[in-house]
């Protein structure tokens, strides 16, 4: 992945700004190989491996993060990943507002087919719902409630600093 680095652009009155920067790439073909709610591009070249890649960063991680919206620049055999969107079980704001947490994992786990590389892995689809206990029948449906109140609440304590 590019290293990205973080900037604070202040203006007038106090008001600023974050935003992330990362090298430019003029080189390759940018391409996007899977997103945060289950699309997947398997026609593209080295995307089995990629998706493979996000069904291991599942299990790696012990089942708490899945790494996806990968997406780059193709540069003859090499890739150069960017912008990646972390789905976490629990800390539902510790990955920005991308982190869709057991709803984008479900999404992925929907739409991910193991192909050789998961195999190659020791991957199987029975990995995701073997550390997915009864995810779906609760906590998915007070999740999105959760985000909401845990946004509103870093709002309200933005606006009293």
């Amino acid at each position: 992945y590019l290293v990205a680095q973080l900037v604070m652009l202040k203006k007038n009155q106090g008001f600023h700004m974050n935003a992330s920067i990362e090298k430019y790439i003029k080189d390759g073909k940018y391409q996007k190989f899977n997103n945060n709610s289950g699309g997947v591009w398997l026609d593209l070249p080295y995307s089995e491996i990629l998706q493979a890649f996000s069904h291991f960063s599942w299990v790696y991680s012990n089942y708490r993060h899945l790494v996806v919206d990968v997406q780059g620049w193709v540069i003859g055999k090499k890739i150069i990943l960017t912008d990646p969107v972390v789905h976490a079980r629990k800390n539902l704001l510790g990955f920005g507002r991308t982190n869709m947490g057991e709803k984008g994992t479900k999404f992925f786990i929907d739409s991910h087919e193991c192909g050789e590389t998961c195999k190659k892995l020791g991957l199987d689809n029975d990995s995701f719902f073997d550390k997915f206990p009864s995810v779906f029948r609760f906590e998915l449906a007070n999740q999105e409630k959760d985000r909401q109140e845990l946004l509103k609440a870093k709002n309200n304590n933005k606006n009293k600093n």
